[in-house]
């Protein structure tokens, strides 16, 4: 792009006050620098002399002055380009005041985002051209590409660059936690026990919940996402791989109101049936659960939906029914487990970067291992599997301690299960889920935590004794 372009996106008096908070202290320089690149400057001069105050910084001066400005300009034939004399000096000579720099920068940062989205827009409808006729690609695509393009850009404009350090605020933080202790760290999913085992739903974690076909992982996500949507009032966004809205919709009408799915399917309600769904009804309308169904996927289009609801309706949390391979994969370059792992590196990226959790599936094969991908278990901070009880298993707790476990197999913050999981009931004609009343394994008894603890002691804690570190 064209210089007077630039300049059609620039307000100079915002660039002009970054560069004079740079040279009253080298301090305010690194401040710019560490969320300012050369590049947001949209003016030529404003630009060059930005550079310029890089390079004298890279030097380690103690401060900046007009004159080593003017001898570096001079050394690299710029003076005349950024003003001379008395333009630096005229920078210099701004009164500022040091509380107003955050809004400084924010000025310069949304200028040349409007800059950057005229240019992406412009890149955008050249490949719209290029790629118009292109049978392999179709208009969703396109769309999906442009829009994750655009929403890029719209999260970099509000990232946060600069480093925190490990003191701010570390007194705060011991202080609160003495006097208000909390149960979990995350967001609850509903489930007490199973909230306990994994701290809850952590924004920027993966959950990924496995089960074999038509053994209840959509039911699953479900019950969690009605809980988070309508129980704790907090947006959800439930992307859909395989059924459509309408299927979905009366599946949801079925696990909250207590009646058969089919029945609400068919119609003809008793009045009993009628007031249930019609109290369904009601508790839908008081929270927003959205559906997106993505029959045929792609990562661009996955990113780009969650990435859109996240700046527009501020979900906490993202559901991903369920992990496969998208419709556009490159089966000539790679294996299908490298196409799983890449999308579930994407939404582990994505969780981190939206700073929201994301529940996911995966399908287990026979062997009740996880389908193809080591890396969906590399990737992923909870890993589940969903399993029926074998006949054996559910004798020895009784019909109460329900049909169906849970297994948390991996986690990084601790809290897996053993191979008898948590216990749960799944009633399929109402499509709900509930954990069991009994539990082979008491997970709250001083006995289990015991032995938990013996099981994650690494013997690491002699390396924090007292006489090393106090």
């Amino acid at each position: 792009m064209s210089e007077s372009t630039k300049e059609l996106f620039c307000q100079p008096v915002y660039e002009r006050a970054l560069l004079s908070y740079c040279f009253k202290s080298v301090n305010n320089y690194y401040t710019v620098f560490s969320q300012v690149s050369e590049d947001d400057f949209l003016r030529i001069d404003h630009r060059l002399l930005y550079m310029i105050l890089g390079v004298l910084a890279n030097g380690v001066v103690g401060r900046f002055d007009s004159s080593m400005v003017l001898n570096e300009a001079k050394k690299n034939g710029i003076l005349d380009q950024i003003g001379g004399y008395g333009y630096i000096n005229a920078i210099i000579g701004l009164e500022l005041d040091l509380n107003n720099l955050s809004f400084y920068i924010s000025r310069v940062l949304d200028n040349s985002t409007k800059y950057q989205l005229y240019c992406q827009l412009g890149t955008n409808l050249e490949m719209l051209k290029d790629r118009s006729k292109d049978d392999d690609v179709t208009s969703l695509d396109l769309l999906g590409k442009v829009g994750n393009d655009v929403m890029d850009l719209s999260m970099k404009s509000k990232a946060v660059k600069e480093a925190t350090n490990l003191a701010d605020g570390i007194d705060e933080y011991i202080e609160e936690r003495r006097g208000s202790p909390i149960e979990y760290c995350g967001m609850s999913t509903g489930f007490s026990i199973l909230d306990k085992r994994i701290d809850g739903l952590i924004p920027g974690t993966l959950q990924i919940v496995c089960a074999r076909p038509k053994n209840g992982k959509s039911t699953f996500l479900s019950v969690v996402s009605t809980y988070v949507a309508y129980e704790l009032h907090e947006p959800v966004l439930y992307i859909d791989t395989e059924m459509s809205f309408d299927q979905w919709r009366s599946r949801i009408l079925s696990m909250l109101s207590g009646v058969e799915e089919r029945r609400i399917k068919h119609g003809g309600y008793s009045d009993q049936e009628y007031h249930n769904i019609k109290q369904a009804s009601k508790v839908i309308k008081s929270g927003k659960l959205f559906h997106e169904y993505m029959p045929g996927y792609s990562i661009d289009k996955l990113v780009t939906v969650y990435k859109k609801y996240k700046h527009s309706e501020d979900i906490k949390l993202g559901v991903f029914d369920y992990i496969k391979s998208p419709s556009n994969a490159d089966f000539k370059n790679k294996k299908e487990y490298q196409l799983l792992g890449d999308v579930t590196t994407a939404l582990k990226d994505l969780a981190g970067e939206l700073d929201l959790p994301i529940f996911a599936a995966n399908q287990i094969n026979r062997q009740q291992d996880i389908a193809d991908s080591d890396r969906i278990l590399r990737y992923a901070d909870v890993l589940m599997l969903l399993k029926p009880k074998t006949p054996d298993e559910i004798q020895q707790a009784g019909i109460s301690g329900g049909t169906y476990k849970l297994q948390i197999t991996d986690s990084r913050r601790g809290g897996t299960t053993p191979e008898e999981g948590i216990g749960f009931n799944f009633y399929k004609r109402s499509l709900q889920m509930t954990e069991a009343k009994v539990q082979v394994i008491d997970y709250d008894s001083g006995e289990y935590k015991e032995q938990e603890n013996f099981m994650y002691d690494d013997d690491t804690s002699d390396n924090f004794n007292d006489d090393k570190m106090f």
